[in-house]
């Protein structure tokens, strides 16, 4: 949307910031999650763990896996998995950036009504109204 002329002013500009780094921040996770899926391939392989068979949801299936290194994790993935094998989880990260956004979002305005219960009131200085006879 467009803003408002005190585009300078300071709870603008820290708008600007939070959404801008928000954004930079999804953008970031985005681009590398390939890379850590296969990070934690790696570091999960040669230990003994399963996983939940989310077909069915009854039962655990084994991870074994036999890497000789990073491209052939990423090689293995893909073919096994298709590309979005490499996304595997993501709606978890999704869901925390969520929440991190909603966090963010009802702790500034929690902020800001506790800012705008404590603020001195100005005062109020009383004139007596201007009549044509007060000038005269």
């Amino acid at each position: 949307g467009a803003y408002s002329r005190d585009i300078t002013s300071e709870n603008v500009m820290q708008d600007i910031e939070l959404q801008s780094t928000l954004i930079s921040m999804c953008a970031a996770d985005i681009v590398f999650y390939p890379l850590e899926t296969v990070v934690h391939r790696l570091h999960l392989q040669g230990t003994r763990t399963i996983i939940d068979n989310l077909d069915t949801g009854r039962s655990v299936t084994p991870l074994l896996t036999s890497y000789s290194g990073a491209f052939d994790c990423y090689r293995t993935i893909v073919s096994n998995e298709g590309t979005l094998g490499l996304y595997k989880g993501f709606g978890a990260l999704i869901m925390q950036f969520g929440m991190h956004f909603l966090v963010l979002k009802a702790t500034k305005y929690i902020l800001t009504e506790i800012g705008t219960i404590l603020r001195p009131k100005p005062k109020v200085v009383k004139t007596p109204p201007r009549t044509y006879y007060n000038e005269i």
